[in-house]
């Protein structure tokens, strides 16, 4: 009985363990979220203030959206424009352009 409740106990441990590497880090699961959501809307630039009114919900404040920026950023999906540029009527300091989509 005693060994059967150490092998139980063991393995749920080793369950835990894989669940808690499987977890994906929410500034990814953010990134998927705003990458998907300008594709939807066919966008070719994103903006801090277009984010912030317009992107989904989970993700409009800078500390969700700016880490999930970073992550598109490293892994090729956006590239920042250098200087800005006028979007909306307006010059938008911060810019970056979308250099492609997630194949869905």
């Amino acid at each position: 009985m005693r060994a059967g409740i150490a092998l139980a106990r063991y393995s749920l441990e080793i369950i835990q363990s894989i669940n808690d590497e499987a977890i994906t880090p929410e500034a990814v699961t953010d990134a998927f979220k705003l990458i998907k959501w300008a594709a939807m809307k066919g966008h070719h630039h994103l903006y801090a203030s277009q984010l912030q009114r317009f992107a989904p919900n989970a993700i409009r404040k800078a500390e969700r959206f700016m880490p999930a920026i970073g992550v598109l950023v490293s892994k090729g999906y956006l590239s920042s424009v250098d200087g800005g540029m006028n979007l909306d009527g307006s010059h938008r300091a911060e810019v970056w352009e979308i250099n492609r989509y997630l194949q869905m």
